[in-house]
């Protein structure tokens, strides 16, 4: 069984890459098995670390089987449409339970304003304080871990691809309304590629492309239900997403 790194350092995801190639040479089991536990906050690195594993199991014609996902880590494979992918066993049931959806908030009318500096330990204090007034406006289960698995995917998109400076920072806005949360993020950084956010994403096809990675994007509009980029003044990208209240037990 091969351990899912914890830290996604470079190191430990090389580490795990080579320790699924070799249990591919073995042929010792049936299926490589990918054992999961270690995952915490779902993003799209872990996603991409799993599929790149499937391509590689698929390349010599072995299975994949993941040990131990959580609730999460379901949760997101099914809304990118990889769960058969990943979990395939026919009959079988993911041990997983999701905390019911809220439907409206109590407490609509509020707004929550923040900034914060395009590094990783900034974002995770980010994510706490959105994860406080998540909790303020009584926005629980599932429809507060897509809101806020979103916020940490379009924040660490920025981080990563912005090319923003040390001084810099992204203002943040979260705004409660009757029907829906809005979100909108500032930065200053290069443009944002709205495109490949519109571009839909089909496992299959992207099997047989030989696509590695690139699930960010994809994750954002599908956790979410409407998705909205502008490039302001020629220097900001101002990013709204929403999610409907009406949709979030879905």
């Amino acid at each position: 069984m091969i351990i899912f790194p914890a830290s996604l350092s470079a190191d430990e995801i090389d580490r795990f890459y080579d320790e699924t190639a070799r249990s591919l040479q073995s042929k010792t089991a049936e299926a490589v098995e990918i054992d999961c536990s270690r995952i915490g906050r779902v993003t799209s690195s872990h996603i991409n670390i799993l599929w790149q594993a499937r391509i590689q199991c698929t390349a010599v014609g072995s299975e994949l089987s993941l040990i131990s996902p959580s609730a999460d880590l379901i949760r997101v494979l099914r809304a990118l449409d990889l769960y058969e992918v990943f979990i395939p066993q026919p009959g079988r049931q993911a041990e997983t339970e999701f905390l019911p959806g809220k439907t409206g908030p109590l407490d609509s009318g509020q707004a929550f304003d923040l900034s914060f500096k395009p590094d990783a330990r900034s974002i995770d204090s980010a994510l706490t304080a959105f994860r406080d007034f998540l909790e303020q406006i009584k926005v629980v289960g599932t429809p507060a871990f897509e809101l806020e698995t979103a916020f940490y995917e379009v924040a660490t998109n920025i981080r990563i691809h912005g090319q923003l400076g040390n001084e810099d920072t992204v203002e943040f806005t979260a705004e409660c309304l009757p029907d829906r949360l809005s979100m909108r993020f500032i930065d200053p950084g290069r443009p944002f590629n709205y495109e490949a956010l519109q571009s839909d994403f089909d496992p299959g096809q992207a099997m047989a492309e030989g696509r590695k990675r690139g699930f960010g994007l994809v994750m954002i509009s599908r956790l979410t239900d409407n998705v909205r980029y502008e490039r302001r003044d020629k220097r900001y990208n101002v990013l709204t997403v929403e999610k409907s209240w009406s949709r979030a037990d879905g």
